[in-house]
């Protein structure tokens, strides 16, 4: 069994990286309970069935820099849905929770003589998807593949992969997303996304997603000399 400490804990929220003014995030995977009680039932019934998934999380205040908390929250309170991942290690095949999810809540309760603090609540949009880190806060300065992810079979349900963008140097766009191979030799691209700026995405693919999957960055090489992409992607086979 694998066991972490928290400092493996990384949270991202669209291209923003709190890192270490984290000081705890809790992802809630739950269900409503549907009443379908009629009159004249002896009890109340619940039928557990409509998942309504949600993310805390609390730490320090901080307004420096442009990837910071107070900026995050906010650029993302009462924007549309957004992507978030919380990844228990940062080594390709690592687990992670990831989703859409929408700032529900942005509290800054301030004790005195202490240390400002923020809590964020968000909602998911959908639910929360067990995935696998393909990619954690990864620089690429031109084109080129991370480490690859075994799943031992193929699967024909497709999948989900949530990609975060953290910054970009330069002024083109990079091409990211991720591949598929059916023997760890000959690939073929699954999905992507041209982004040149920081920012999160859910990219869906349907059908077949075949044994052996990892994440690459293109287009690169054709910027300017000195461009850079600083990228995470998480994967749900579905």
């Amino acid at each position: 069994m694998a066991k972490f400490f928290s400092d493996k804990i990384r949270v991202y929220f669209d291209g923003y990286d709190p890192g270490t003014l984290t000081t705890s995030v809790t992802p809630n995977l739950e269900v409503a309970n549907l009443d379908p009680t009629c009159l004249g039932d002896t009890g109340r019934r619940a039928v557990a069935g409509v998942r309504q998934d949600t993310l805390e999380w609390a730490g320090l205040y901080d307004d420096s820099g442009s990837d910071n908390v107070d900026a995050m929250a906010t650029a993302l309170i009462g924007s549309g849905a957004k992507t978030v991942s919380v990844l228990y290690g940062t080594g390709t095949g690592s687990a992670a929770y990831a989703g859409s999810a929408h700032l529900h809540m942005r509290r800054t309760p301030v004790a005195v003589a202490d240390l400002v603090r923020e809590s964020l609540t968000f909602v998911m949009d959908s639910k929360f998807d067990k995935c696998i880190v393909l990619a954690s806060k990864v620089e690429a300065t031109a084109s080129g593949t991370l480490g690859t992810v075994d799943n031992a079979a193929l699967t024909t349900a497709g999948g989900t992969a949530y990609l975060h963008v953290h910054s970009y140097t330069g002024t083109g766009t990079a091409v990211l997303g991720m591949r598929h191979s059916a023997d760890g030799t000959t690939w073929v691209t699954l999905t992507t996304a041209n982004l040149g700026t920081m920012t999160g995405t859910k990219l869906s693919t349907t059908g077949t997603v075949r044994r052996y999957v990892q994440a690459f960055a293109s287009a690169i090489t054709g910027e300017p000399t000195g461009d850079a992409v600083t990228y995470s992607i998480v994967f749900n086979r579905g």
